[in-house]
């Protein structure tokens, strides 16, 4: 068992899952833009606002699931320790 590459693999599935997570994020992210363009009940002005409301919403919720993990618990605690 070769540690150095453990530890690389385990970098590189890391590094993966962000990454594909960030790709994830922005295509819901242009999917609904696109969606509010579309709908011709909504004005130019209210795009935007529905655009941050979706934005935070996603980042609420991505928040509560990291805190779901064992992870996320400690890094909470760690926090809270400030």
């Amino acid at each position: 068992m070769d540690l150095g590459q453990i530890l690389r693999d385990t970098t590189d599935q890391s590094n993966y899952n962000r990454w594909q997570g960030s790709v994830f994020a922005l295509k819901d992210l242009s999917l609904h833009i696109n969606n509010i363009c579309k709908d011709k009940n909504n004005k130019p002005t209210q795009i935007p606002t529905k655009i941050m409301e979706h934005i935070l919403a996603e980042c609420k919720r991505y928040d509560e699931l990291m805190l779901t993990t064992d992870m996320g618990k400690k890094m909470k605690d760690l926090e809270n320790i400030k």
